[in-house]
């Protein structure tokens, strides 16, 4: 017995990947229909910089780094938990309303341990970290 080939089923939409209005033409995204003048543009001009700079000291401390400054001080290896209690003794960072400050700040040191040699913390118990 000889096994018929199988032909690709035929698709049931008569105009199957064919436009059913007109309207894509004109559409204002389509690049081919746009105005002949929207392709000039105006030269981009430069803002004036302003007069003062920014200092570091007017930027909000960083959780990480607010968690390095606490460990700089405490001189002995602390928890998460313990770190963002002192953060915001010392009113270096507080939660902008996060449930789980402890846990963002215990995944921010895991990836800069990563960093190897460029690591500013080193984990020094489970669970407890020091500066590097």
């Amino acid at each position: 017995m000889v096994r018929r080939q199988r032909l690709p089923r035929k698709r049931t939409t008569p105009n199957y990947g064919k436009r059913k209005h007109g309207y894509e033409e004109n559409h204002p995204r389509n690049e081919d229909h746009r105005p002949q003048n929207a392709s000039a543009k105006k030269p981009a001009t430069k803002k004036p910089a302003s007069k003062t700079p920014a200092k570091k000291a007017d930027k909000k401390m960083s959780q990480i780094d607010a968690a390095l400054a606490v460990l700089k001080k405490a001189r002995k290896p602390l928890s998460c938990k313990e770190v963002v209690e002192a953060m915001g003794k010392q009113k270096l960072w507080t939660s902008p309303g996060g449930k789980t400050p402890d846990a963002t700040l215990y995944a921010a040191i895991l990836r800069d341990i990563k960093k190897g040699a460029d690591a500013r913390f080193k984990k020094a118990a489970p669970g407890r970290f020091t500066k590097a």
